[in-house]
């Protein structure tokens, strides 16, 4: 039954993210913590998917899921959990049931329920997920028609939408910027910190094909690690007052002063192009206002990139109702595929039965008859009856098929 499709979950919407991980799997010494759900529950088909912001129990059976059911549920996945957690457990759980079910994993694995709307990650992490599942032994063919159209949608979306362009990290917004400022990858950047952005930025710029990257750290040795990722070289902070020819700077540190001020930069060179870039994605601002007031200088502050993200963001929440469309379609279609997967499984012994009826029409029922007749005669009847069996195989599924579709 279709309705049998299940998915108990805890994202964004219900729950603080931070919070989300309470109602992770927490696997045992033997890692058997999915198994554990799956056996303890006596779920026919299991699937689980846990994320930063995303925790999901997809799974197969008949059994009615109620609160206590979903209380059952979390204390076989982590037993350790706080009696508070189960408090209003309602208010902070979706339950999905059936076509709702279906059509939720689809949003999801095209990544249209996702915190960050387009982001293509998730759907990378669903098909890890199913695999990892797969490999487990968890699933079986419901999970498989399900997972397989899933993958489908979410190809279809990302190819015939828009809906995963435009970047939306500061990150990736910082060195879109410096891709369009300087098309040429033979652009020279400084990026003065190592630290988490600076290292997202670095990897950017670094996949895009820059790899003229100098890192400035105050610790060296951070330095020569983003460096010998990226190709890139490795300097001290304080051989930024000595530096070499550059075309755009990203700062990003912890300082809680102007880092790039009026006297470092006055030892610089004169830029080469038209004006240097320079982004700062330090808060407080590490760049000095005289410095990016400078007519040799393009500025471009965190605030910003903030608001391109929300520009870019509201694009794409524009293209969730394409997106919306192509998962509605395929909910449709999955309902007549499952259907159509029914007919063929209970029809699958057919094949054996029909040759049992041949088989007793001619070893018993017209045995009496056979036996006057000729070994051209009995050929013969042998192929009328092969025949007949070929063709009442596929009679009875096709006229099934055939009504699924009325």
């Amino acid at each position: 039954m279709i309705n049998y499709y299940k998915v108990i979950t805890f994202t964004h919407h219900q729950v603080d993210v931070a919070e989300i991980g309470q109602y992770q799997i927490v696997e045992d010494a033997a890692s058997q913590g999915t198994s554990r759900v799956k056996l303890e529950l006596a779920l026919e088909e299991f699937m689980y998917l846990s994320t930063c912001n995303r925790v999901a129990y997809v799974f197969y059976t008949e059994q009615n899921v109620d609160v206590d059911f979903i209380a059952r549920l979390l204390k076989t996945a982590n037993p350790g959990l706080s009696p508070e957690a189960f408090d209003h457990i309602e208010r902070y759980v979706a339950l999905y049931e059936g076509l709702e079910a279906v059509q939720h994993l689809f949003e999801v694995a095209g990544s249209i329920d996702s915190l960050v709307v387009g982001e293509s990650e998730i759907f990378r992490q669903f098909r890890a997920a199913y695999q990892t599942s797969l490999e487990a032994g968890h699933t079986g063919d419901k999970l498989r028609l399900l997972e397989n159209m899933a993958v489908q949608v979410a190809k279809r979306i990302y190819s015939h939408t828009r809906i995963n362009e435009k970047p939306l990290s500061i990150a990736a917004l910082a060195g879109q910027s410096i891709i369009d400022r300087f098309p040429s990858p033979d652009c020279r950047i400084y990026l003065v910190g190592a630290g988490e952005t600076n290292t997202l930025v670095a990897r950017f710029l670094n996949k895009h094909g820059y790899h003229h990257l100098t890192i400035f750290n105050r610790s060296l040795e951070k330095a020569q690690h983003l460096a010998a990722e990226t190709g890139g070289k490795a300097m001290g902070l304080d051989q930024l007052n000595q530096p070499g020819k550059f075309d755009a700077v990203v700062v990003c540190t912890a300082s809680q002063t102007a880092i790039v001020d009026e006297t470092l930069f006055q030892k610089w060179p004169k830029p080469e192009k038209e004006s240097y870039l320079m982004v700062d994605l330090s808060v407080p601002a590490n760049i000095a206002v005289s410095v990016a007031n400078h007519d040799s200088v393009e500025y471009v502050n965190i605030d910003q990139l903030r608001q391109l993200a929300d520009r870019n963001l509201n694009f794409r929440r524009q293209e969730i109702s394409i997106a919306k469309t192509i998962v509605d379609e395929a909910v449709e279609q999955f309902q007549n595929l499952y259907m159509e997967r029914q007919v063929e499984l209970a029809l699958a012994d057919l094949p054996d039965e029909i040759k049992k009826v041949k088989e007793k029409m001619t070893n018993e029922v017209f045995r009496h008859k056979l036996d006057h007749f000729s070994a051209d005669q009995l050929e013969i009847v042998e192929e009328m009856l092969n025949y007949m069996q070929a063709k009442c195989i596929g009679i009875p599924i096709k006229l099934a098929k055939k009504t699924i579709k009325f």
